[in-house]
């Protein structure tokens, strides 16, 4: 019983602190929205690390996806007043910066490099 009241005060403070962050970035993002520099290089600071690995594990090539990266926060940067405010904003980065990783491969596929 003694556990499962401390695990249950765990899972409590741990979505308490998953609210919180939520509250946080859309409280950031917001700002953002409105053209502030600082709001948004918080977004990025937060979420670069994240949109790195999943551009990584989807371009297996450590440089490729830093350029992938970049070009996500400027799309976003431009894009931020489209964001909708009702679904997480890293949900958006990220399907941005897949796509680009995406766009990128069929692009490659289509018209592949030859070694002359």
């Amino acid at each position: 019983m003694l556990i499962c009241c401390a695990l249950k005060s765990v899972q409590e403070k741990e979505a308490k602190k998953w609210d919180d962050v939520r509250f946080g970035e859309r409280t950031i993002t917001l700002k953002a929205q409105r053209s502030c520099i600082q709001s948004f290089k918080k977004l990025v600071e937060r979420l670069e690390k994240p949109l790195f690995e999943i551009l990584y594990t989807q371009t297996r090539d450590f440089h490729l996806a830093q350029d992938f990266m970049r070009e996500t926060f400027v799309k976003v940067h431009v894009k931020v007043e489209n964001y909708n405010s009702m679904y997480p904003f890293c949900n958006w980065l990220f399907t941005i910066g897949i796509g680009l990783a995406i766009s990128n491969h069929k692009k490659q596929s289509v018209n592949p490099r030859f070694a002359i």
